[in-house]
């Protein structure tokens, strides 16, 4: 699994220790959502949708996702540059002399938006947004899946 992989994928990996092959190259992400959903149907875990969470998506990823729906829930450059978890993980691991320069990542974090842009199924949220007005943000999301009957319990 990757370095960076998110504390809940490296979680369902453990659970489900076959899933990591399908998870460990970019370019796989949506085809490996697919092969997972079918795995989980398998055990008697059906689901309508799957999805996971990228903490970066790089050119490989975006062309992996294919037609795949994708939320990218996007923050302010200046707020994103400053998360501890960016700070204190994502740095070190992708951008070494980040404590001199900072332009780097924050030229890829904003290529990264005009890239997602050019995706054909993408729904892009602001983190703004989705703290100032949470319900109109999750009946959006909940639309853009075809999740409204479960948008009840997206509220929880």
């Amino acid at each position: 699994m990757a370095a960076d992989a998110s504390l809940r994928n490296q979680e369902f990996v453990a659970c489900l220790p076959e899933t990591e092959v399908l998870f460990g190259e970019p370019e796989a992400v949506s085809s490996g959502l697919a092969e997972c959903a079918a795995m989980l149907e398998e055990r008697n875990f059906p689901f309508r949708a799957m999805g996971t969470k990228l903490l970066w998506l790089d050119e490989s990823q975006l062309s992996g996702l294919g037609g795949s729906p994708c939320l990218y829930i996007v923050c302010d450059p200046r707020t994103w540059a400053m998360k501890d978890k960016i700070c204190k993980e994502f740095y070190p691991l992708h951008y070494p002399d980040w404590g001199n320069n900072l332009l780097p990542p924050l030229n890829d974090y904003m290529k990264r938006l005009v890239m997602v842009h050019a995706l054909p199924n993408r729904l892009i949220i602001t983190l703004e947004d989705l703290l100032a007005d949470s319900q109109r943000i999750v009946a959006k999301i909940a639309t853009f899946f075809s999740l409204e009957d479960c948008e009840p319990l997206m509220r929880e």
